[in-house]
């Protein structure tokens, strides 16, 4: 120990100390016991362990240090002086762990537990006021800060925030990131002033620094339930050894690379990745747009469908002079895309030119001015243009000159296995007896090679002619060239040539600007020896440690180089592919792992074991029900279209929502429209809308070559997969003509209501990234300019009238606006790594990567709204501070305007008593939504809509509507705020932990398997049902033309009642589709529902119900269990026996109080609507349809607001069937004991009996007579 350090044994014995920790955790509200013990030193270690645990709380916990920081105002001269005394001396005592420390487990529990329950940690952007601690863990006074930040109306009201405007900014409300930790810091040092431990003014620059170090982390990694690691990993810095630190060190690493969207990359790196994909998007967008209009262009003409034009066609691609004359005659229009094609090709052969592409793949294609690929229709495509029994009879002389082939070298590698069925591979002879399976056995060899395989290009890649042996023009005979389709489509041709060169060339960039970037900033090293190991040495030399990995290695059996499964890599190309230069560039492990996450391309369901058969299958279906959910629903496009406004609205990004009405209107430009979609495509943003590239990457799963199963039968390869695989692709839209074009479009439409918000975002964000820079100094522009250039080694070169710095300015606004956009909007390849490696695990949710995602976003917005604040405050931008402003504006906005604006039309509409209903007795997945009421009819029924399902955050709201509506509507939060919180935590992580779709399929297929009941069957149907045939379904039912066996199975009566239809047009779209505004009222996209108050009841009845029942039961078999089982030859068995029965039953009875509360409350709250003689009547027949079984007595006792307890003691038959079945059993009915147990619980019903209802249970003591 340090002079100055005293040991924690030091401080037990020091009697002055405890007293005055003792009084001071007395004053806090944190007293324990004191002197019960005879050991004043065990006395003493509870005293002192207790303030110790409240000294961590406090500083790690905001709700902790807020309530000290109060209670410390209120202290005397004398409480102030023992508190001041007991803080400094605990200070004194050094870290746990260490020596003369105290114990390291407890130290970290408490940190753990602060952390955890911290309001900062959990919706600190929504209720920062909130103290989110749990039973037995959080304080009373942690409870007690909550309540009244509750009844404050989100925002806790915290002192001493004013003044400091550009650093108040950051840590008033907990709205900001890093706001947490910045208040903390200023309450801690209020209290040390008051204190007088603090001589010096509170500094608001030290609460500053706190709040920008810690930020507000949880958000990215919460749905993992690791709310508290950010505060764990604070203290146990200061308190572990070093093996601990190295533990959490590696948990820490763990988390990012799996949980965070960056794999714990920084954004520079992140973006140096991304970018090389987003430069070759728009390159790739217009060969797709030509090779669409290409192929309809020929296929509309039969003239070049023959195969002499088709070789016109592919001689005028290769730039042969005459072909391009012939084909201007045949067809002009053709003529034109075939030249525009060209350039595009040329375009792309300049874009790879620079790429981090070797000088040998380079040059197959630089220099050559008609630079085309030669394709193969069975590598290019999942179906033949031709079927092969249509191909065999338009072409019958392929199958003898196929026969000569065969015969000429039977052993080649391509039909070899199926040959060597009827033909000698040695002599090369038939094999006597079998000449007559000949010509049936070329034809499947033929069948074989025409069907279509993506093995070949998907395991190679796209550029490596020269090493793919099978597509050696020299070394194919032409017959199968002929068979495998050489150049059969023209069209195919461009967009092969176009992809071949910049996807490789995309790939090769992200590697080489990694490397560079690991060279700049120490995680690696470029060798320029040109061995392996030798290389590897001196990268470990170069970078001080022995944990190195090569940066891009040669697949596992791939290449003439072939690299140990031992080495590790962080991504792998063909030894080929790579530049020379990157070949031997190493990197530190811990860089490599995180980098892996992000660069290497390997799936682990792409092998052929049952575990990747068994996940592909399960991702699959995943996909399928996804998919039917989301983009082939009619409502969910319309959903997704109002929620990516909605996300633009909450980024701050108003105006961006103009600008994507404007590139829908064509009101831009034409100029001004295509400069900026060129920006934004090349970006990397378009395309990148979650719900679609989850399920198209599920989907594909089904359709992977290790999936396809293709059977011969009857002369023909039938691919049944590839149909099943078009079938759950589309919906299962292509079962009809012109289903898959359908499905196809609806994919589009899904996309485009994303993309076209994500570019307003992107405009806007870059309009603002101009104002800002503009303001800036010439010397601060310099300085941003350059480290942009710096960053991504960019060397921008002047254009033709346009300066280089005009350029690099440009593309320095561009980067910026892309940046932001990608992470205040949700983006595919931002989804944590963790949740698309287990698409294939049916225990984790189906609607995980959204909230994941919208998590993420939210956390980015509140920290660029709070850097933009404090660095325009500092700078004296006021553009840019008033920027973060209306950013923070428009999510606070955003995140209560539908709930305030809802409540606000029904306060208007005189609805307020109608909500009030639907919130306490309304179904459970809509009470604490958005609810709008429309309408109320003669009968009390009431028509509302949940806007939630509108909300970009509808998951944040889940977690936090329930503690904020229950204090706006005035109650006292605290007195079931546990309640109150676990509600909140299941709604946050609800999207995670509820089973998959594919589970509830398959627990709905067994229940029905097991009982033959239509509800199961129900439940299943409309889990694998798509959104467009529940629409229809919908109709039909609504307006009665629904088969009745259809319509008994999915819309049964409810407790008797069937099932309202629509009345009318404007309530038939209603009820079906959702609103139209000014035509049929309602919301759009959001179906009105309606609830009848009376059938809420019957729910909620059977809801309280359903599990007293089963308790009661269950007491009941064990109770009769135990009694005629016992050992009743040892009396101490006797006695264990019957107090487990009396544990028992006092439970039983707990759950019964429960229910009948729960049930007082939800009669309580119809008391408006019903008068008590209604009430009862209701209860009691609703009490049958729901299966509920309420006596009389408990519908009195709810009524009446007084508990009713009686039953299995006050029960004569029940204790006549015991005694005669135990007499049966021995002979001996035991009266006595049996009268004793009785008594004993009819006691116990006495103590629970009569108990108001807004009391708990009570405490009951239980003992048993010998």
């Amino acid at each position: 120990m340090e002079k100055n350090q005293r040991s924690i044994e030091s401080v037990y014995k020091d009697q002055t100390l405890v007293d005055a920790m003792w009084l001071s955790d007395k004053r806090l509200g944190n007293e324990i016991s004191y002197g019960e013990s005879e050991d004043r030193y065990a006395d003493n270690k509870v005293i002192v362990d207790n303030f110790l645990e409240n000294h961590r709380w406090r500083d790690i916990n905001l709700g902790s240090i807020i309530n000290a920081s109060n209670k410390v105002e209120d202290m005397s001269e004398d409480e102030r002086t023992n508190f001041a005394y007991a803080l400094k001396e605990i200070e004194r005592v050094p870290s746990a762990g260490q020596e003369g420390g105290a114990d390291l487990t407890d130290a970290i529990i408490d940190y753990a537990g602060a952390g955890i329950a911290d309001p900062s940690n959990l919706a600190s952007i929504i209720a920062g006021g909130f103290s989110f601690g749990t039973a037995g863990v959080a304080t009373f006074a942690a409870k007690e800060a909550a309540k009244q930040a509750a009844k404050a109306g989100i925002k806790a009201k915290l002192k001493a925030m004013v003044g400091k405007a550009g650093v108040a900014s950051m840590v008033v409300d907990g709205s900001i990131a890093g706001a947490g930790g910045g208040y903390h810091s200023i309450a801690k040092q209020e209290m040390e002033k008051d204190l007088d431990i603090r001589k010096d003014e509170v500094s608001y620059a030290e609460a500053a620094l706190q709040g920008a170090v810690e930020g507000v982390a949880s958000p990215l990694i919460g749905f993992t339930g690791a709310l508290g690691a950010q505060a764990l990993g604070k203290g146990i810095s200061n308190i572990a050894p070093e093996p601990v630190k190295e533990a959490v060190s590696q948990g820490k690493d763990f988390m990012a690379r799996y949980l965070m969207p960056t794999a714990g990359l920084n954004e520079t790196q992140r973006r140096l990745i991304e970018r090389p994909t987003g430069e070759m998007l728009l390159l790739k967008e217009d060969t797709d747009i030509l090779y669409n209009k290409l192929s309809k262009a020929i296929q509309d003409n039969p003239d070049l469908n023959t195969d002499i034009n088709k070789q016109v066609l592919n001689k005028a691609l290769e730039g042969d002079k005459q072909s391009l004359i012939d084909l201007q005659v045949i067809d002009q229009s053709v003529s034109d895309l075939i030249g525009q094609s060209r350039l595009k090709i040329k375009e792309a052969q300049d874009f790879a030119a620079e790429s981090g592409l070797s000088k040998d793949i380079k040059g197959l294609f630089e220099g050559q001015k008609d630079y085309v690929r030669d394709i193969y229709e069975v590598y290019t495509t999942k179906k033949r243009a031709v079927p092969f029994g249509k191909f065999i009879k338009e072409n019958p002389e392929v199958l003898d000159q196929l026969k000569a082939s065969i015969r000429k070298n039977p052993a080649a590698t391509r039909w070899e296995h199926i040959a060597r069925d009827y033909i000698d591979l040695d002599t090369k002879k038939i094999i006597s007896g079998l000449e007559g399976i000949e010509d049936a056995t070329v034809k499947k060899i033929a069948a074989e090679l025409y069907k279509p395989t993506t093995k070949l290009r998907r395991e190679t890649a796209p550029l490596l002619k020269k090493k793919l042996r099978m597509l050696d023009d020299d070394k194919i005979p032409p017959i199968v060239q002929k068979i495998m389709g050489k150049n059969n489509d023209p069209a195919l041709r461009i967009l092969e040539s176009v992809n071949g060169l910049i996807e490789s060339s995309a790939r090769t960039n992200a590697i080489r600007n990694i490397a560079y970037d690991s060279v700049r900033n120490d995680y690696g090293y470029i060798s320029k020896a040109r061995n392996i190991k030798a290389a590897q040495a001196e990268a470990r030399e170069k970078l001080g440690t022995k944990d190195v990995m090569r940066l891009v290695g040669v697949p596992d059996g791939e290449g003439p180089k072939k690299v140990s499964k031992k080495q590790e890599t962080v991504t792998s190309l063909e030894d080929d592919v790579i530049d020379e230069g990157l070949k031997f560039t190493f990197v530190t492990k811990k860089e490599g792992e995180k980098l892996k996450m992000l660069l290497d391309e390997t799936d682990k369901y792409r092998g052929d074991d049952i575990l990747a058969s068994t996940g592909r299958a399960i991702s699959g279906l995943q996909g399928f029900l996804k998919s039917g959910k989301t983009l082939y629903n009619p409502i969910g496009i319309g959903r997704n279209l109002l929620g990516a406004l909605g996300y633009t609205f909450a980024g701050g990004n108003t105006r961006g929502i103009l600008d994507a009405a404007g590139l829908v209107l064509n009101k831009a430009t034409k100029q001004e429209r295509s400069i900026l979609e060129e920006e934004f495509i090349t970006s990397g943003l378009k395309g990148s809308n979650i719900d679609l590239n989850q399920a198209m990457k599920r989907l594909g799963d089904i359709s992977s070559k290790e999936n396809n199963q293709s059977f011969w039968k009857d002369g023909e390869w039938s691919d049944v997969s590839g149909k099943v695989s078009n079938l759950a692709r589309s919906g299962g839209l292509s079962i009809a003509p012109g289903g898959a074009k359908l499905a196809k479009g609806m994919r589009t439409v899904y996309a485009a209501g994303d993309d076209i918000f994500k570019y307003g975002t992107f405009v806007n964000e870059k309009r603002k990234a101009t104002s800002v820079f503009d303001k800036y100094t010439k010397a601060q522009q310099d300085s941003l300019l350059n480290k942009f250039k710096d960053d991504f080694f960019i060397e921008p070169k002047a254009a033709k009238g346009v300066k280089a710095r005009e350029l690099l300015k440009n593309a320095y606004l561009k980067e910026e606006a892309a940046r932001v956009t990608a992470n205040i909007t949700p983006v595919y390849d931002r989804i944590p790594k963790l949740l698309e490696m287990m698409r294939g695990v049916p225990i984790v949710g189906s609607f995980t990567a959204y909230p994941a995602e919208r998590m993420r976003n939210r956390y980015n917005i509140m920290k660029y709204a709070s850097e933009e604040v404090t660095r325009g405050a500092a700078e004296g931008n006021n553009t840019l501070l008033l920027q973060g402003v209306a950013r923070l504006s428009s999510f606070g906005t955003m995140v209560a305007g539908l709930h305030t604006g809802a409540h606000l039309l029904n306060e208007y509409n005189n609805f307020s008593e109608e909500e009030a209903i639907l919130r306490t007795n309304g179904p459970k997945y809509d009470k604490n939504g958005a609810l709008l009421v429309t309408g109320k009819d003669k009968d009390g029924k009431i028509k509302y809509h949940n806007l939630n399902y509108l909300h970009p955050d509808s998951d944040m709201l889940n977690a936090v509507t329930p503690i904020i509506l229950k204090s706006f509507r005035g109650e006292d939060v605290s007195k079931d705020l546990d309640e109150a919180l676990m509600e909140s935590a299941y709604g946050l992580v609800q999207p995670y932990v509820s089973p998959s779709l594919a589970v509830d399929f398959a627990k709905d297929m067994l229940g029905y398997a097991q009982t033959g009941e239509d509800y199961y069957i129900k439940n299943a149907y409309k889990i694998i049902e798509p959104g467009y045939p529940a629409i229809i379904r919908d109709f039909a039912y609504q307006t009665g033309n629904l088969n009745t066996s259809i319509e008994e199975v999915l819309y049964p009566d409810r407790f008797g009642v069937p099932t309202e239809k629509a009345k009318g047009m404007a309530d038939l779209i209603n009820k079906t589709i959702g609103g139209i505004p000014g035509i049929t009222g309602g919301v759009p996209f959001v179906k009105q529902k309606t609830f009848d108050p009376k059938l809420g009841l019957a729910f909620a009845l059977k809801e309280i119900s359903s599990n007293v029942s089963k308790e009661d039961r269950d007491f009941t078999s064990d109770l009769k269990s135990t009694i005629l089982n016992e050992n009743r030859s040892s009396p101490d068995n006797v006695l264990d026996s019957e107090l487990s029965i009396l544990e028992q039953y006092s439970e039983l009875l707990q759950v019964k109080h429960e229910e009948q509360r729960a049930l007082y409350k939800v009669v309580n709250n119809l008391k408006g609507v019903m008068n008590d003689y209604q009430i009862r009547r209701f209860l009691k027949h609703q009490g049958k349809a729901a299966k509920s079984g309420l006596s009389n007595k408990v519908i009195s006792s709810a009524i009446n607001g007084r508990s009713y307890s009686k039953g299995k003691g006050t029960s004569n038959a029940f204790w006549g069937d015991i005694s005669e079945t135990l007499y049966q059993r021995t002979g001996n009915r035991d009266s006595k004991r049996l009268n004793n147990l009785r008594n004993l619980m009819r006691q116990m019903e006495g103590m629970y009996d009569n108990i108001n209802l807004l009391e708990d249970a009570p405490e009951v003591s239980l003992s048993v007579q010998e």
